[in-house]
C-alpha cells in the first residue's frame, strides 16, 4: 500500500480546505466544496478524512453536495443515497443525539412539489426507491439555506457546467 507524506502547513493559513484563492470570484467555494459539485469523490473522501483540515460541518456539506452531483450528473440514486445517509449519520452525536441540525428553511416552492428536504434516516429511506423524490431533494437543497447559497455555487455551477 502506498501512503502519502503528510502535508504540511502553508504559512498564513490554517485550514488547507478552505483556501480562499481557488475561484475568487465564488467567496466561499473551497477546494473541498469545488471537488464535490464535480463529482471527484476520491478528493472528498481524502479532504474529508483529515479533521486537521476539515470540519464536521464541512464534512456533513460535502457529502450532500457529493451526493446531489451523484443525482444530477451521474443518476447514481444508490451512491447518492449511501452519500446522503453518511451525511445523516455525520449530524447525529454517538448517542443518537442531533448535534448538526440542517438550517431551517423559511418557506417550501411550489415549482418544487413543496417538498423539504429530509432531516431524518427514515426520510431519507422512504424516497430512495423513487428518482424523482431524489432529484427533489436536490432542488430542495438548492432553494434552501444551505451550503449552496452560502459558497455561491449556484452561480459556479452555471458558469462551468
Amino acid at each position: 500500500m502506498i501512503t502519502c507524506p503528510p502535508i504540511p502547513p502553508l504559512p498564513g493559513i490554517e485550514n488547507h480546505a478552505k483556501v480562499p484563492s481557488i475561484f475568487p470570484s465564488f467567496p466561499g467555494m473551497t477546494p473541498l466544496l469545488a471537488a464535490a459539485v464535480t463529482g471527484h469523490m476520491h478528493i472528498v473522501e481524502f479532504l474529508i478524512s483529515r479533521p486537521d483540515l476539515v470540519s464536521r460541518r464541512e464534512r456533513i456539506d460535502a457529502l450532500e453536495l457529493l451526493g446531489a452531483t451523484f443525482v444530477d450528473k451521474k443518476r447514481d440514486m444508490l451512491g447518492s443515497f449511501k452519500l446522503w445517509k453518511r451525511a445523516m449519520e455525520e449530524r447525529y452525536d454517538e448517542g443518537g443525539v442531533l448535534a448538526v441540525p440542517k438550517a431551517a428553511v423559511a418557506s417550501q416552492i411550489s415549482a418544487y412539489e413543496n417538498t423539504a428536504e429530509v432531516e431524518t434516516l427514515e426520510q431519507l429511506e422512504d424516497i430512495i426507491s423513487d428518482p424523482d423524490q431524489m432529484r427533489m431533494q436536490v432542488l430542495s437543497a438548492f432553494s434552501s439555506d444551505s451550503v449552496f447559497k452560502k459558497s455561491n455555487l449556484i452561480k459556479f455551477i452555471f458558469k462551468y457546467f
